[in-house]
């Protein structure tokens, strides 16, 4: 998980599902890679970045925790 998308997810009053449908991706893809069992490409980062206008870096927004 991606506790700063998370806390921006908030921010936006948006869920996962609205994230998928603004970036164009499956719900299911979505959620694979908001939970870490796959990666996020590069572009999607930067369309999650402008989907939540976020202010944080690509870094700080796709930052997570070690296992």
């Amino acid at each position: 998980m991606y506790p700063n998308i998370a806390k921006e997810l908030v921010r936006n009053g948006f869920k996962l599902n609205r994230l998928a449908e603004l970036i164009g991706v499956a719900k299911t893809t979505l959620y694979d890679k908001y939970n870490a069992r796959t990666d996020f490409t590069l572009p999607e980062a930067f369309k999650i970045k402008e989907a939540l206008n976020s202010e944080m870096s690509l870094d700080e927004l796709f930052w997570r925790p070690e296992r």
